[in-house]
């Protein structure tokens, strides 16, 4: 697995480019011939399993409750907000 694809597996697991600072560098001098002796493979190969082993931690039911109360609170707000710009209507024509 080279360094590159170790980045693109961590960042599909969090959904975001990975910010790690050992394997984001790697996997740029990985392009260039002349700087892959610079890679400290063994930190590399230690930050994406720590990485990756953290990440997986985070279950699917954790991610679907997220979802799910951000559903909500968005719902909620959207309520509150309707609620009241027809509360404000109402008192604006004298029918409250």
């Amino acid at each position: 697995m080279t360094y590159q694809e170790m980045a693109d597996t961590i960042a599909t697991l969090i959904g975001q480019r990975l910010q790690a600072r050992v394997l984001v560098p790697s996997a740029t001098l990985q392009g260039n011939l002349n700087l892959v002796r610079r890679i400290d493979e063994q930190a590399a190969l230690s930050s994406y399993k720590i990485c990756e082993n953290n990440l997986l931690k985070i279950g699917v039911r954790d991610q679907r409750l997220d979802a799910m109360i951000g559903f909500l609170a968005a719902n909620a707000f959207n309520f509150w907000l309707v609620s009241a710009l027809t509360l404000a209507v109402l008192v604006w024509r004298g029918l409250l």
